[in-house]
């Protein structure tokens, strides 16, 4: 299986240097995005989604913590930090494992079998399934309930508005559920 990661430090030769280290010794892992900051990180696990997130703890904006915290449960969490007083917390974010810079190929193997090791069983967990797919697809959703109500406003065919009738069928639009609202 292919592994997609990015890889967030706002050090452009860290960046390089971890990506390297990362084919040598991980070729099924995918680098699919750099980011500089973390608000540059969080675009790219909402837009990629990302197996692994291989964060730096201080970077420009929003810190590596911070992005753990709300990327929380929906990809592993690597740290790479010059900093060794925020391991407590880093851990506290689920992180898989905290490694300090410089990075050896050794501690790297280490992190790379430990999540091998974890085998990604948190992806198949219904819950972060649910709630990549709803991230996803909660636009459409809206804009086809959007669709319906102007047309059940407007009193027209929803078999002939839309081509599919059992779609009115399918779809619960009762505001007092909440759903999707």
């Amino acid at each position: 299986m292919i592994y997609k990661g990015i890889i967030a430090d706002d050090e452009k030769e860290l960046r390089t240097y971890l990506k390297g280290m990362l084919a040598e010794t991980w070729p099924q892992l995918e680098i699919c995005g750099e980011a500089a900051n973390g608000k540059a990180a969080m675009e790219m696990i909402d837009s990629l989604t990302p197996h692994i997130a291989f964060l730096d703890i201080k970077m420009p904006g929003i810190s590596g913590l911070d992005v753990a915290k709300k990327i929380a449960g929906i990809c592993r969490i690597v740290f790479i930090t010059a900093f060794d007083q925020y391991a407590v917390e880093a851990f506290e974010r689920e992180a898989v494992d905290y490694l300090v810079k410089p990075v050896t190929k050794e501690r790297l193997l280490q992190t790379i079998n430990r999540l091998k090791k974890n085998n990604f069983n948190h992806l198949r967990n219904h819950r972060q399934i649910l709630r990549r797919l709803l991230h996803r697809f909660l636009p459409i959703c809206r804009a086809i309930l959007l669709q319906i109500d102007i047309c059940n406003g407007l009193k027209c065919n929803t078999k002939t508005a839309f081509g599919w009738y059992p779609l009115k069928k399918l779809i619960i639009s009762r505001p007092e559920t909440n759903i999707l609202w």
